[in-house]
């Protein structure tokens, strides 16, 4: 992360519309923001669950990376309802070398979806603190061999008693800063 100099997002209109908090205040902000996901991705290398709570949206390092990223329209071509355009994230490193990728497809789409490994690793992360483990256990195994489980049968695995709380159920341990020390 100390050798990015600046990150730049090309999105559509639609993206442009949706990801509008270029300074989120909360975690339902941080999810619709650009500079919070990037700033988060350059910290950590993925977005998890733990960082859309509270603490993690107010962290120091994190927002003192999101100034490095800009989210821009690309309006070098036309987008319709039915072809959104791709993202384009361009990384200018303090070396001055230049990377860039094009992602066609949202992670997680009919046209790219989750592999088996993900599809597991996110059910993992939002079932985490909310069922008992042989409750888990036993929706695991049923969703291991979907062909033969009945929908009410899982419906009634999946009963819970609701809870609301701020997310910190997830939890990152902590990273070195930007300073190099312990945050």
């Amino acid at each position: 992360m100390e050798d990015v100099e600046r990150v730049e997002t090309r999105v559509g209109r639609v993206n442009m519309v949706n990801l509008k908090y270029p300074e989120p205040r909360d975690p339902r902000e941080a999810m619709f923001s650009m500079p919070y996901a990037v700033a988060t991705m350059l910290r950590y290398g993925t977005v998890t669950l733990a960082d859309f709570t509270p603490k993690a949206v107010q962290d120091d390092v994190t927002r003192r990376l999101m100034p490095r990223v800009e989210m821009c329209l690309d309006s070098t071509r036309a987008e319709t309802a039915t072809q959104l355009l791709p993202h384009t994230t361009a990384v200018t490193l303090k070396d001055g070398r230049h990377l860039e990728r094009v992602v066609h497809h949202a992670k997680g789409s009919f046209l790219n979806p989750f592999s088996a490994l993900e599809r597991q690793v996110k059910f993992e992360q939002c079932t985490k603190g909310i069922l008992p483990e042989q409750q888990l256990a036993d929706v695991r195994n049923s969703l291991a061999r979907p062909q033969g489980v009945k929908v009410r049968q899982l419906l009634a695995l999946l009963q819970f008693d609701a809870q609301v709380d701020d997310g910190t159920r997830f939890g990152r341990p902590p990273l070195m800063s930007l300073d190099g020390d312990s945050p």
